[in-house]
């Protein structure tokens, strides 16, 4: 209506004036800034809060049918809290989601959620605030005392979490007087801090007592989780994880997840998603604090509405219908590899008509059963592809796979031979590209159980996935030991999704840390997922007669619903990276020797990189100036590459979250911080000489540094690059592109922020 819209406009004309004021302080210097303008920031930023509470309600009510509330309630202790809520308007007992906010306080971020929640999802959003008023202003206070607000505050819930169970359980207890909510069917996710909260609110039984039944933390820190006793209780855990955040690494991650497991938590997923960085979820703004990535936060914010259903949230189900057609097109086909006779079976929906995705299932070392036929069936039936279950095994291995010492005996001879496998699967994938008008050839999938996940994993890593243009691979808990040392290694640009169960005795902590630390390598768009306790063939019925497959209900709808999703978004153009930004790796250092093209002498014009990487940061703590240095280490990698001179080396490092960089060919200089990988590159028209094994050229690179400021430090020599492909220099999809370069100002010109703050108003109205 136009009263609702003069409103509007009335609201963004008094948020310009007020903001314009609040940056004309910004450009105040901040030792100018004293303690009674600190107080007067907090009421200014009040103001700000208030005025904005009709914008953001504005923006509720013009999306379909959504109510959006701001409320305030007190905690046990009588500290006044403020929130906002949203939802579907008209409806009643809805069950609810509770958003808890990042570092900075509760901000449109948070709120936007909840919005989204309510008209995406048909629940109750609930943003709610932890901190208090006078917290908030100081974590919202103008730069740079609104990163030191952010710090003190956030450190002292830290350092007290219990504040987290009072001020969360409050918000619960808000809801119970709450006409629309349904206060005995609540969730509650948070994002960074609100990550933290939502884990301690669980671990320290506050999620229990209030009828909490699951939390969802993005990006949230978790350090200090494991200390303390737990009383988690039936809660139900779900962790989305950026590959790329140096606040959570893998092994922080790792020891996590096996803490859930020793407390006994009994349903837990932790889910990482490669190139993602710290707050994947968050509008990246200006600093190193946030970096949004399109392809984790959708698939993350996937992952939470469907967990939110199995919960019993029964309003927006994200999950395919089940709803089976009247009849199928069923199909038994035959077709060669090579001339090898192999065969298959076809599920195309009914009233199929024009060009359809497909997707392949691989078989485990049964051979083609009944359990991939029907899994074909279930994707024509509920996704609307074609469904193609294929046999890797010839008619007489299939038959020699009927005990259980000719299962290994098949099974490894595929293992044995990747190519061989990978050859089996295009082969399928030539077939249904043979079908013409049935098959859009551009929108394949292929997934496998155990051995045929290791399979499609397999057709990904040699790179036979991307020459046959299929677009994703997905892998059911397949074994990953024969992936973890294995090259070429040549994922990108195939998307990539694996999901394994974490009680799987036969699936290593260090093979799975191997295989995703290639797979960020390479470039590709990646993701994993664990599940608590799903042991090996969660998917697959369990057999009385044989230990190799343990269903797990719960694993099996959950992995196949993501399936679902990883490929419907894949199709439509998700996650696709473009090829100049793969990178490939071909070999292991030592299995490498002279590159050689046909036709041409070894001093051929195929150039190589080798990476020698630095395992921590103990090179950080030495300012190299002295060029003597760099010589030596130059010198060193010369003689043992047996390719070029001293003069000729380049020698780069390629920064790992420090940011710093090195620049001079002669001359080593290390920066505090400095951690990545040294890239060691030939110049054109030179080619790598005979190689060593790697721990002989670590022993000649160790002795050449011994006499230098260098001794001792911890390398790690690593790969060869594929020479095809070109290095990454740039910033990764999703990163601030303005981190790297000449040093940013925390302040624009106002006059930009208020033009700019005028067209939001005006797209907005």
């Amino acid at each position: 209506p136009f009263w609702l819209e003069a409103d509007f406009l009335l609201s963004s004309l008094r948020q310009l004036l007020v903001q314009g004021v609040f940056l004309i302080l910004w450009r105040l210097d901040a030792s100018a800034i004293s303690g009674a303008m600190l107080v007067q920031n907090g009421l200014v930023l009040a103001w700000c809060a208030a005025l904005s509470s009709l914008a953001m309600e504005c923006r509720a009510a013009s999306a379909a049918k959504v109510v959006g509330k701001h409320v305030t309630y007190t905690d046990s202790s009588g500290e006044v809290l403020s929130g906002y809520i949203a939802y579907p308007d008209g409806a009643s007992k809805l069950p609810v989601l509770m958003h808890v906010h990042g570092w900075g306080g509760l901000t449109d971020f948070e709120r936007g959620r909840a919005n989204r929640t309510a008209s995406e999802l048909g629940y109750v959003g609930f943003a709610v605030g932890v901190y208090t008023q006078n917290e908030t202003a100081s974590a919202q206070a103008p730069h740079p005392m609104g990163f030191q607000g952010k710090m003190k505050v956030s450190a002292m819930y830290q350092a007290a979490p219990q504040k987290f169970v009072t001020r969360l359980s409050a918000a619960v207890q808000f809801l119970h007087n709450h006409s629309v909510a349904n206060a005995n069917m609540v969730a509650a996710c948070g994002y960074c801090f609100g990550g933290s909260a939502v884990l301690q609110f669980a671990k320290l039984g506050g999620a229990t007592s209030s009828g909490v039944s699951g939390v969802v933390s993005f990006h949230g820190g978790l350090t200090g989780l494991e200390s303390g006793s737990s009383n988690f209780g039936n809660v139900s855990i779900v962790v989305a994880n950026g590959a790329d955040d140096p606040m959570i690494n893998m092994s922080v991650g790792n020891s996590f997840q096996e803490y859930l497991t020793a407390q006994g938590v009994r349903q837990w997923e932790f889910a990482t998603y490669g190139h993602a960085k710290h707050g994947f979820t968050h509008p990246t703004d200006g600093t190193a604090h946030y970096h949004f990535e399109q392809v984790a936060e959708a698939r993350s914010w996937y992952s939470m509405a469907d967990f939110l259903h199995k919960l019993g949230f029964k309003q927006g189900s994200t999950t395919a219908s089940t709803t089976a057609p009247a009849s199928m097109t069923l199909t038994l086909v035959n077709y060669s590899d090579n001339g090898t006779s192999l065969n298959g079976y076809i599920a195309k929906p009914p009233g199929a008509s024009g060009k359809l995705p497909a997707v392949i299932h691989i078989h485990t070392w049964d051979g083609l059963t009944d359990f991939e036929r029907k899994r074909a069936e279930r994707t024509a039936q509920e996704l609307g592809y074609i469904g193609f279950a294929i046999s890797i095994y010839t008619a007489a291995e299939t038959t020699q796979a009927q005990t259980f010492y000719g299962k290994v005996q098949v099974s490894r001879s595929y293992g044995d031979k990747p190519e061989r496998f990978a050859s089996r699967i295009a082969a399928a994938v030539d077939y249904l590209k043979s079908l013409g008008a049935q098959v859009d050839d551009t929108k394949i999938g292929v997934v496998g159980y155990c051995f045929g996940g290791t399979g499609s994993l397999q057709f990904a890593r040699t790179g036979m996935a991307a020459t046959k243009g299929v677009a994703g691979v997905a892998s059911f808990h397949g074994g990953l030991g024969s992936l973890a040392n294995a090259y070429p290694q040549k994922y990108c640009p195939t998307r990539v999704s694996i999901f394994n169960g974490a009680g799987d005795s036969m699936i290593t902590v260090g093979d799975i840390t191997k295989v995703l630390a290639t797979l960020e390598k390479t470039q590709t768009q990646w993701e994993f997922t664990n599940y608590s306790r799903a042991q090996h063939g969660f998917t697959h019925p369990s057999n009385s007669s044989s230990p190799h497959f343990h269903y797990d209900a719960r694993a099996e709808q959950r992995s196949w619903n993501s399936m679902v999703n990883f490929l419907s978004t894949t199709f439509a153009g998700s996650g696709i990276v473009n090829t100049s930004n793969c990178r490939h790796v071909l070999s292991s250092l030592g299995n490498v020797g002279t590159t050689k093209t046909p036709g041409k002498n070894a001093s051929s014009t195929v150039t190589k990189s080798v990476e020698v990487r630095t395992d921590n940061c103990s090179i950080a703590n030495l300012m190299v100036k002295d060029p003597a240095v760099g010589s030596a280490f130059t010198k060193a990698l010369a003689n043992t590459l047996t390719c070029c001179s001293t003069e000729d080396m380049t020698v780069k490092l390629e920064p790992n979250h420090c940011r710093r960089r090195m620049h001079d060919l002669r001359m080593l200089v290390a920066f505090p911080g400095v951690k990545g990988t040294f890239t060691i590159t030939p110049p054109s028209g030179k080619t790598v000489g005979s190689m060593p094994t790697a721990a002989a050229f670590k022993t000649k690179l160790s002795a050449a540094l011994s006499t230098t400021q260098f001794a001792g430090t911890n390398l790690n020599v690593q790969s060869f690059v594929d020479p095809g492909q070109p290095q990454i220099t740039g910033s990764p999809t999703g990163t601030n592109p303005s981190a790297s370069g000449a040093k940013q100002k925390h302040f624009a010109p106002v006059w930009i922020f208020v033009v700019s703050l005028g067209l939001q108003a005006l797209v907005a109205i």
